[in-house]
């Protein structure tokens, strides 16, 4: 959640999604589960679950 509501660059490869910052910096590399053509990924993130 740190980087919530960041804008990102991704790089596709065969493979692999690469995440990076606006400074270019990698923030996530994220296996690829499908192997057509991708024109939508959608993020989602964790929420911190607290109990009460």
């Amino acid at each position: 959640m740190v980087h919530a509501r960041t804008v990102v660059s991704v790089e596709v490869t065969d493979t692999t999604l690469h995440v990076f910052d606006l400074d270019g910096h990698r923030l996530r590399t994220v296996p690829r589960t499908i192997t057509k053509e991708m024109t939508r990924f959608k993020a989602y993130g964790t929420k911190n679950r607290t109990t009460g």
